[in-house]
């Protein structure tokens, strides 16, 4: 890891640092992660992109940092920030001379030269906050700044090595569960067959080929939500059956008889209908319910109301809730929130990213907050559906 530290390409002056699997890694034996601000460290470990100046040793700098895909690491590069500490220095000394003599063209000459000289870091900000949202395809355009070209070079570079190594573990996904359907087809054929013939087995067998059917049913489930995930976003947008739905009656009927007295339709949601794909709704309906029971102590409200041109579905539990620091991770794919033991009622990790995926697909968000009654609370929003 050091040495991969060190052969990235970086502009002069600059210092790299890595903390990965606990571990910190810098490019340089004298600078280390005490150096970086707390705040700065916080807020990337947090899943959020930042940039923040701050003073080594007397020496401005410009510390910035983006998280790595999958929440378990996060890069930094500081950069020495004398050279433009000492333009700057200049230009106020110029634009206070000019100032005694025309103090509207100062004004103005001093707002554009410092518009110029920070449009490269807004630029680097603006691009590193949009790969952390998730968008890999986005690039630093270095246009024909000569102290930019580097850094633009070196994080555009590391943006696409991490954008073909989403692509190839997407379809590695979709390989491996192509391949695992026709196995399953014969164990659920032979598992069928046996059932037929249940009342002939002794009770221990009987119950082992339940036992085994559920968790077939099990293994099926996840395959097709491999299937599902992996595929890219333009194949799940050309599946897509969008009809008229009222959110309501769906999460109705997609309560089981037992649940239903937890759901509640505010005034105004009973007929108010979106735009959306049926069996992709039922789904997030079903996924939240099923994520309430096993990560959060049970449900305990369901609620549909309008709200600024949108239908909202709320789903809340009587769990914990989830930190705010994870209620992004949460809904990546294979990701757990830190208080969900691994082996929590055999969840495979994949329902909450079938949920955002589903619902983004629709054209709406999904976000997870807390509940008023305590808890978690997931809010699905979708537009409302425009009548001609």
């Amino acid at each position: 890891m050091p040495e991969l530290l060190i052969a990235l390409p970086r502009p002069a002056g600059s210092i790299s640092l890595l903390y990965y699997g606990e571990e910190w890694f810098t490019t340089s034996l004298l600078s280390g992660p005490e150096q970086l601000p707390a705040t700065l460290v916080q807020r990337v470990g947090a899943g959020e992109a930042a940039r923040q100046r701050t003073e080594v040793n007397g020496d401005l700098r410009l510390a910035v940092g983006v998280p790595l895909e999958g929440g378990n690491g996060a890069y930094f590069e500081v950069f020495a920030l004398e050279d433009l500490d000492r333009n700057f220095e200049a230009l106020a000394v110029a634009m206070a001379v000019a100032a005694l003599g025309a103090p509207p063209f100062g004004m103005l000459l001093g707002r554009w030269a410092t518009r110029r000289a920070l449009r490269p870091l807004r630029a680097l900000s603006a691009t590193a906050s949009a790969v952390a949202r998730g968008d890999l395809g986005a690039r630093i355009d270095p246009g024909d700044d000569p102290d930019l070209v580097e850094l633009a070079t070196s994080f555009n570079r590391n943006t696409a090595a991490l954008q073909r190594r989403v692509a190839r573990d997407a379809r590695f996904a979709a390989d491996v569960s192509h391949e695992l359907r026709s196995p399953l087809t014969t164990m659920l054929g032979a598992v069928d067959l046996v059932q037929s013939g249940r009342d002939r087995l002794p009770p221990d067998a009987a119950e082992g080929v339940d036992l085994l059917r559920v968790e077939i049913d099990r293994f099926e489930r996840l395959v097709a939500d491999l299937l599902e995930i992996s595929r890219p976003d333009d194949a799940g947008r050309a599946g897509l059956l969008l009809e008229t739905v009222r959110p309501a009656e769906l999460v109705e009927r997609s309560l089981p008889p037992a649940r239903r007295a937890v759901l509640r339709v505010a005034a105004g949601a009973e007929h108010a209908g979106v735009d959306a794909d049926k069996r992709r709704l039922e789904r997030v309906v079903v996924n939240l319910v099923e994520n309430a029971d096993r990560h959060g102590r049970g449900l305990t409200a369901v609620t549909v109301d309008v709200r600024d041109g949108h239908v909202r579905i709320l789903v809340g539990d009587a769990g914990p809730g989830v930190p705010v620091a994870e209620r992004e991770r949460i809904f990546e794919r294979f990701a757990r929130a830190a208080s969900t033991p691994r082996t929590a009622g055999g969840s495979s990790g994949l329902g909450l990213a079938l949920v955002r995926r589903h619902v983004e697909l629709m054209g709406g968000t999904v976000t997870a907050g807390d509940s008023p009654r305590g808890g978690a609370r997931f809010t699905v929003c979708l537009p409302l559906r425009r009548t001609p």
